[in-house]
């Protein structure tokens, strides 16, 4: 009977110990499954919430290359039509041929014709600006800084409006190679003469009457100035850090091409296009993409980019990710850490029942092995009592006379 007792105390240790390891188990895979679950939905929603943000910026982008792209449009259209006037085309041939003969005289009306056409445009497009330089009455040149010329076959001015700038190297080299190509083109911005700012360059060949051969080439300058820039603001954004930039590649580095934020001004600043985590590259080399990057600033932004149509540009709108997702992660954190504390109180309170059942469930055994030694003990001395007051042999047998 005792070893049965035995035998039975040891299976209910060890199904006491099984139970336990099982409900250890089960406690553990609780709180991991209910963190993950956690973790999982915070992140859903700070997904949602950027995506959301995504499709905002890449509106916004998307208008903004749209108006920019309907400036530069408009402007290489004023050009090009002039290459296409028919009396353009026909003035510009009678000059060309009155250099050859100079039995023709009436070259310089023509001439007179096409310089007050020229005026006429430049003004009423814009390609006008004040010259640079001392406005006193003396023999000091004056650098001019916009207008519309024609000019011919070897780059050599035939008539101009009054101020046409001298070309640089640049808007020469940009001028022969449109000569050649015989098509409208654009180039800019470009650093203008004597620091006076970012000018935009464009151009259209002139053709002769009787067929298509490129007899001359007009080429307008104008600033760059708030008439193209304004159009980066956004008319009605309330984000205090919403930018968009005009960015350009030269060489290996990104160019910010628009003033910027900071009060750096067009043109003034280019980083390495393999700047790690830069906003601006990746926008020039991921056109239409969208991320979390650096901006010029070391801020981290989220950025997106487009191209502008008919221009070699990209538009890159950016945000400070604190102002688009910082309300967003302040409550997102606040769930984070209610969640978190829900899982564990649950947690701990299995612990607890469970150790409340264990403890109910200990006194109980304990009970019983109480009650159980104190049978035994009053058998051993009930059979002290025996063998120390009878002399003969004492057994026990069941109910089979087995001893």
């Amino acid at each position: 009977m005792t070893t049965d007792g035995n035998f039975s105390a040891m299976r209910n240790g060890d199904q006491r110990r099984t139970g336990l390891w099982v409900s250890c188990a089960l406690l553990a895979v609780f709180a991991i499954g209910g963190a993950v679950s956690v973790f999982a939905w915070v992140s859903d929603e700070r997904g949602r919430a950027t995506r959301a943000w995504q499709d905002k910026l890449s509106i916004v982008a998307e208008s903004r290359a749209a108006a920019i792209s309907g400036w530069a449009s408009a402007r290489r259209d004023v050009v090009a039509s002039l290459g296409r006037d028919d009396i353009v085309r026909l003035y510009l041939s009678d000059i060309l041929s009155a250099r050859r003969d100079p039995e023709v005289d009436d070259a310089p009306v023509q001439a007179q014709y096409l310089a007050n056409l020229l005026a006429v445009t430049a003004a009423r497009e814009g390609f006008v600006a004040p010259p640079v330089g001392p406005d006193v009455a003396a023999n000091v040149p004056r650098a001019g800084r916009a207008g519309i010329a024609i000019l011919d076959s070897n780059l050599n001015i035939i008539v101009a409006t009054p101020g046409f700038p001298s070309p640089t190297p640049e808007v020469r080299g940009f001028a022969a190679r449109q000569f050649a190509a015989s098509e409208p083109a654009m180039l800019g911005p470009v650093a203008g003469v004597a620091d006076s700012g970012p000018v935009m360059a464009f151009s259209a060949p002139v053709s002769a009457v009787q067929d298509d051969a490129a007899i001359g080439i007009v080429v307008a300058v104008r600033p760059v100035g708030a008439d193209l820039f304004a159009l980066l603001e956004q008319p009605g954004a309330t984000e205090a850090t919403a930018e968009a930039m005009l960015l350009g590649t030269d060489a290996a580095a990104v160019r910010y091409l628009s003033p910027l934020r900071d009060g750096t001004g067009a043109l003034a600043r280019t980083r390495a296009l393999d700047t790690p985590g830069l906003a601006a590259a990746f926008a020039v080399q991921n056109a239409g993409g969208f991320g979390t990057y650096r901006d010029y600033r070391e801020a981290e932004v989220l950025v997106t980019s487009r191209v502008v149509p008919g221009t070699d540009w990209i538009l890159a709108y950016k945000v400070d990710r604190a102002e688009a997702l910082g309300a967003t992660d302040r409550r997102l954190t606040r769930m984070l850490i209610i969640l978190l504390l829900a899982v564990g109180v649950a947690a701990a309170g299995l612990v607890a029942a469970w150790r409340h059942g264990a403890s109910r469930r200990a006194a109980t055994s304990a009970a019983q092995y109480r009650d159980l030694a104190e049978r035994y003990e009053g058998q051993a001395r009930f059979i002290r009592k025996l063998t120390d007051a009878q002399p003969n042999d004492i057994m026990i047998v069941d109910s089979d006379d087995r001893l």
